[in-house]
């Protein structure tokens, strides 16, 4: 039988975000991620419209440095606050959820 090295976490946090002025990328909201853990970010369901990631605004902006994702697809990452993320719109009103457990 496989051991996880992690335990489990009494619950979970989530968020979302919306870019109001595409080609203007908006930070997530702060969310500390405990050791051990991720930050899952996935492109809302009912996007029509690409979005764009990027570890700061310059790089959400940047068509060469951004992650691209369509509707309902997404990146887990490992970083320590969701505030790292970076997130833009090809469209307005469009964006995120993001979780991780805490």
């Amino acid at each position: 039988m496989r051991k996880d090295a992690r335990a489990n976490r009494p619950g979970w946090d989530h968020g979302q975000k919306t870019v109001s002025s595409p080609g203007t990328a908006e930070q997530l909201d702060a969310l500390t991620i405990p050791d051990g853990f991720e930050l899952v970010v996935r492109a809302l369901p009912g996007n029509d419209g690409n979005i764009f990631l990027g570890n700061s605004k310059a790089n959400a902006e940047d068509a060469d440095k951004r992650l691209t994702f369509s509707a309902g697809n997404g990146i887990t990452l490992k970083v320590k606050n969701a505030d790292r993320v970076w997130v833009d719109a090809a469209q307005a009103d469009e964006g995120v959820d993001y979780w991780t457990e805490v």
